[in-house]
């Protein structure tokens, strides 16, 4: 029997997928969810939450109070950020927040600075052992033009972003340039990089890294008082459009062994994505890890393992379903 209604305020409720996540925040079985969505912008799909309320940008120094008058209104039990850029908000005012009641499913300051920065991430990793990979911090243009000529095919991107915004591809057999993901990506060849872009780029740091090899596969994780509970592995259909749909597959073994070791060198609590791809030996590595969840997770909650679920019952320190299993092997929501 589902007790007391639980209030929950989702962020980023015009995303492509926001709607499906509320479906499936309102599939628990121990509560009666209510989901109130909010989004800098009004949305056509407002009539898929239980409210909805227009919000400042991150940015403003009028978004938490904004967000704070909802909380009281609404009378909210957990805020689930699922932007970058509130993640970073949430994190330097989640105790305040939790003294009055309000649970914030992001991660503790230290451990935001670690993901929303590339470059730490991949230090991080390297440090700790869990996945050494080549890769390099270009703070100027002198730099770069130092750095690069060390591969044949590189990725070059800004250490802090999100949404494959800024990003350069380089590769040795590609016969025009593309513009990928709404133009945010560029795929093109070392001649056409240097002659067209290289001195357009003034944005600085960045990161350089090894080309991988496609396609691009998204993790999606649960972590309780830093013991790894769940791991889903999902290739995308088309790399470049996570919302495009995916292939589930088997999770590899030692990939279990360095989530479970990252879980338990930050002491994580909450549901997370990270991003993968293979290197020219067939080995994944680690593109990113993202102290939220992914855009993109109601497609594992519909192949049959329902994570939004599973977060609000580690909020509310239920025992979460761990013989779950993948339903659907393909799933695309558009």
């Amino acid at each position: 029997m589902k007790t007391k209604n639980y209030n929950i305020l989702l962020t980023c409720a015009g995303g492509g997928l926001s709607k499906f996540n509320s479906y499936y925040l309102k599939k628990n079985p121990n509560k009666k969810i209510k989901v109130i969505g909010v989004d800098i912008k009004k949305i056509n799909n407002s009539n898929k939450f239980d409210k909805f309320y227009k919000v400042p940008r991150p940015e403003s120094p009028l978004y938490l109070p904004k967000i704070k008058s909802i909380v009281k209104k609404e009378k909210i039990s957990l805020i689930i950020p699922t932007a970058d850029e509130e993640v970073i908000k949430f994190s330097k005012d989640k105790k305040k927040f939790e003294k009055k009641g309000v649970k914030i499913a992001c991660e503790t300051l230290r451990n935001v600075k670690i993901f929303t920065d590339k470059f730490k991430t991949l230090k991080f990793l390297k440090k700790n052992k869990i996945d050494n990979q080549n890769f390099f911090l270009v703070k100027s243009l002198k730099e770069l033009k130092e750095k690069f000529i060390i591969f044949d095919e590189f990725v070059l991107k800004p250490v802090i972003g999100r949404g494959g915004r800024g990003v350069f591809i380089i590769k040795k057999k590609i016969k025009k340039t593309l513009f990928l993901n709404y133009g945010r990506e560029i795929n093109t060849d070392i001649d056409k990089f240097k002659k067209y872009f290289l001195q357009k780029i003034t944005e600085f740091p960045l990161i350089i890294t090894p080309k991988l090899q496609e396609p691009v596969y998204d993790i999606d994780f649960l972590s309780f008082k830093g013991n790894l509970k769940k791991i889903v592995m999902r290739r995308r259909v088309i790399s470049e459009e996570p919302n495009s749909g995916h292939i589930f597959c088997k999770v590899p073994g030692y990939i279990k062994k360095k989530f479970s070791k990252i879980c338990k060198k930050l002491y994580l609590n909450g549901l997370y994505d990270s991003d993968l791809m293979k290197d020219k030996k067939g080995i994944f590595r680690i593109i990113e890890i993202n102290s939220r969840p992914s855009g993109s997770v109601s497609t594992t909650c519909a192949a049959g393992v329902n994570l939004l679920s599973d977060l609000i019952d580690l909020k509310i320190n239920k025992k979460i379903n761990l013989n779950k299993k993948i339903k659907r092997r393909t799933v695309k929501l558009y």
